[in-house]
């Protein structure tokens, strides 16, 4: 297994984690459901039976076996099994383990622990989980960026061809009121040569 130290002042724990301790290492490429099951753990503000005066931030191990029981330590027996002096479980005459009792007689709870590493590895995998929704919106919104320019360009070149048409249409109007006085100026001509 691996080793935990604490190193003195700074309060800094670490768990080993050297890959010369590990085999069948299998790194975890799919990130689907990581960010589902991280939505789902429920922090929350406790304070522990034996130090009421300590309000701690954490999450409940119960709620956590729920969303991912890899990371709860202590499934298997509720209570603190009794072991001989060989470190071999007790059992009674049918078979039943044998738990130590407490002051009042009662089994004592064997508490749960989390392996807060693999909550962090699971909230990792949610982070690169959201960064691809991220990197995939990005696409998408500059695939609808480049749709919206192009739009754009081609509502500036109908302007730009509505107003050279607009354009041609003054100047035609315009040639054509020349033309209309014109002719009202030979059909005068012509009428009063006629009449001469």
């Amino acid at each position: 297994n691996g080793t935990l130290s604490v190193t003195g002042s700074n309060g800094l724990i670490s768990s080993s984690s050297d890959v010369r301790l590990k085999e069948n290492i299998n790194y975890i490429t799919n990130t689907k459901n990581a960010l589902e099951q991280i939505l789902q753990l429920r922090p929350c503000e406790f304070n522990f039976i034996k130090n009421k005066e300590h309000t701690q931030l954490g999450l409940i191990a119960q709620d956590v076996e729920k969303i991912l029981p890899i990371s709860v330590d202590g499934k298997k027996y509720e209570y603190q099994a009794q072991k001989d002096i060989d470190n071999k479980l007790v059992y009674d005459e049918k078979g039943n383990v044998e738990y130590e009792l407490d002051e009042k007689g009662n089994p004592k709870i064997r508490p749960r622990g989390l392996d807060y590493n693999a909550i962090t590895s699971t909230i990792i995998l949610s982070i690169k989980e959201l960064n691809k929704r991220i990197e995939s919106q990005e696409v998408l919104l500059n695939t609808q960026h480049q749709v919206i320019q192009n739009q754009q360009d081609e509502i500036r070149d109908y302007k730009d061809k509505v107003h050279h048409l607009i354009t041609n249409q003054e100047n035609l109007t315009k040639q054509i009121i020349d033309i209309t006085n014109q002719m009202n100026n030979l059909t005068k001509l012509f009428s009063d040569v006629i009449n001469k």
